[in-house]
């Protein structure tokens, strides 16, 4: 059974960006799931997805970018659990050409770390709000407060303690 929570974006994450976003802009999420089929009720979805068995699940715009292992040659960021991140050469081509009114930054998964958002954040475009999920976790929590940083702007942490918010 699929419903909010748990795995899947937290209510209080969806109510948010139902208020935040109207409908009908479009949202970049790194990670699908559940959610993601939730919101393209209202919104045009794109989706950056490093598992295949996701890849064309809900009404979304998949870019499948599999995950590239962290060694000598393609480093680590300084956010704690980093181990790889979606491979840079499945995103160079795409996303200069896509349009997004909101970034929701929910995955890769918690295995491989998400520090490789901010490594190359230059790749997106950050003059938008942006979502972080699971900062409950302490290296999303560090990836948000480095991203708040770097981007001299301020965050806030949602009332359910899992969500995070960048706002213009």
């Amino acid at each position: 059974m699929n419903n909010f929570g748990g795995w899947a974006m937290a209510k209080t994450t969806y109510d948010f960006i139902r208020n935040l976003l109207p409908e009908g802009k479009t949202i970049l999420e790194i990670g699908s799931g559940f959610g993601t089929g939730e919101m393209a009720k209202y919104y045009k979805m794109y989706s950056i997805e490093a598992n295949s068995q996701w890849v064309g699940k809900y009404n979304s715009t998949y870019i499948h970018a599999p995950i590239k292992m962290y060694d000598s040659e393609y480093t680590a960021p300084e956010i704690p659990e980093s181990n790889g991140w979606h491979n840079v050469d499945s995103l160079t081509s795409i996303l200069p050409h896509i349009n997004y009114d909101l970034l929701f930054i929910d995955g890769p998964e918690g295995k491989y770390g998400r520090g490789g958002f901010l490594k190359h954040i230059e790749m997106f475009n950050t003059n938008i709000p942006l979502i972080f999920d699971d900062i409950n976790r302490p290296s999303e929590l560090i990836l948000m407060k480095k991203v708040s940083e770097k981007l001299d702007r301020p965050y806030i942490i949602l009332e359910d303690n899992i969500t995070g918010y960048i706002a213009l």
